[in-house]
């Protein structure tokens, strides 16, 4: 009567590639979590300001990384502190961005590395310049 015969061999077509669709947008969201993702760039410019905020302390930093492991973030990065710092001090504003970094961002794996100043001619803990670019990789020493 319509010869419609046409009309299951396409909704079957249509029907299979939906189902190939959703197949392929789980299949990139489990891989997501299999092989670690970059935090999204609103998170990276939060930790950038985060270590602005406490620029009187340090020198710089450098070497951010961010990832997610399945609902884990993870935040690594080097910070460039004076060298006569002890190292109580140095692990005390370690400790303080970490705690700072968890209330901002939430639930978060924070690895910071502790660098000492790399200027050879250092004036001081007191007298620091630090006036090199804050967020870019530290200058190195002339060895």
């Amino acid at each position: 009567m319509f010869n419609l015969a046409w009309l299951d061999p396409t909704l079957s077509i249509i029907v299979a590639l939906y189902i190939f669709y959703q197949a392929f947008g789980l299949f990139r969201y489990g891989l997501r979590d299999i092989l670690d993702e970059q935090l999204p760039e609103t998170i990276r410019k939060e930790i950038a300001t985060i270590l602005e905020q406490h620029r009187g302390k340090l020198l710089g930093y450098h070497r951010l990384r961010t990832r997610r492991a399945g609902s884990q973030k993870l935040i690594d990065f080097h910070l460039t502190l004076c060298k006569y710092l002890s190292v109580e001090e140095a692990h005390d504003i370690a400790d303080h961005l970490e705690k700072h970094m968890k209330e901002k961002i939430g639930r978060a794996d924070i690895t910071i590395h502790v660098e000492p100043c790399p200027f050879e001619t250092c004036p001081g803990r007191h007298k620091c310049p630090g006036d090199f670019p804050f967020n870019k990789e530290t200058p190195k020493s002339s060895e």
